[in-house]
């Protein structure tokens, strides 16, 4: 594909395809120089945007990839060590860096959901957990402004592609400073964000509307609250059956899958243990909890 002086990229003489989205700058300019960087045999450098900033990233790019409605670059990730997809307009300031040797038998990424694109983990709404804030005010918060969101049809606020859809589950990321996972025998030392995944057509602009609009009409102030978008990368996840204090021995059967299948556990900034939770807690029985648990990995 050759792109011109525009936002534009032919495919052949009768097909345009149009790069730019109605709030971003074109991808156009990027895919040319990735395209370049492939050809050249050019690793990239560039800033990646992760929940907790930027990380500096240099890579060796194999393939461009579009799937659904997003780019991605695809390629062995020299701060990870590892084969990685990244997404392009989560790319900042990309430029071509050294020469390398193209690696053999370089393995066709794994384009399957549950793996590289994972459903629940694209754009998220969360509440930091700052000195003297409480889960239970996070969680309301949250609630306020997924439930302002989902009525959005009903007031003169229109959102583009909306359609009527049922709340996302309420999920968690959490971390201990200095510990590798999760060690539920220090519970008090948690830090966690309290997040809920909003659907791809919420932008910026329609997720501030509704911090606004629940301000006002539940009288809280859900000011605290962000718009990330979340990249968890390669990740593993088992149901857990029960109360939460017996996660543990879920967490050892999903340890003993990675080590027999030549995984590890990849915590790492950014990188937490991640719960989804398929039930309310308010309404259904401890022992009939089910809980989602994730865990970012690499291979060994």
């Amino acid at each position: 594909m050759q792109s011109w002086y525009s936002d534009f990229v032919s495919g052949n003489e009768s097909i345009l395809i149009d790069l730019s989205s109605w709030d971003k700058d074109s991808l156009s300019p990027k895919i040319e120089l990735i395209q370049d960087a492939i050809e050249l045999g050019k690793t990239l450098k560039f800033k990646y945007y992760a929940p907790g900033g930027n990380t500096e990233r240099e890579m060796e790019p194999y393939f461009l990839i579009f799937k659904w409605s997003s780019w991605y670059l695809y390629g062995y990730c020299l701060l990870r060590n590892d084969y990685r997809m990244f997404k392009l307009n989560r790319m900042a300031e990309p430029v071509h860096a050294r020469n390398f040797e193209k690696r053999s038998a370089v393995p066709m990424p794994d384009l399957s959901n549950e793996k590289e694109f994972p459903s629940q983990a694209k754009v998220k709404a969360v509440f930091p957990n700052e000195e003297g804030g409480e889960y239970r005010q996070a969680i309301g918060v949250l609630y306020a402004i997924a439930y302002t969101l989902k009525m959005s049809y009903k007031p003169d606020y229109k959102m583009e592609g909306f359609f009527e859809y049922v709340v996302p589950p309420l999920e968690g990321f959490w971390w201990q400073d200095g510990v590798d996972g999760c060690d539920y025998s220090i519970k008090a030392e948690f830090n966690w964000i309290s997040d809920s995944r909003l659907l791809d057509f919420v932008t910026k602009k329609d997720f501030d509307w509704a911090v606004e609009t629940a301000s006002e009409k539940k009288k809280t102030d859900c000011s605290g609250a962000e718009f990330l978008v979340i990249d968890e990368g390669l990740c593993v996840q088992i149901m857990h059956h029960g109360p939460f204090d017996d996660e543990p021995a879920t967490v050892a059967i999903l340890d003993k899958y990675l080590e027999d299948h030549g995984y590890r556990n990849d915590f790492s900034h950014g990188r937490f243990h991640h719960e989804i939770y398929m039930s309310d807690a308010r309404k259904v029985a401890p022992e009939k909890w089910k809980t989602v648990i994730r865990h970012p990995i690499c291979k060994l």
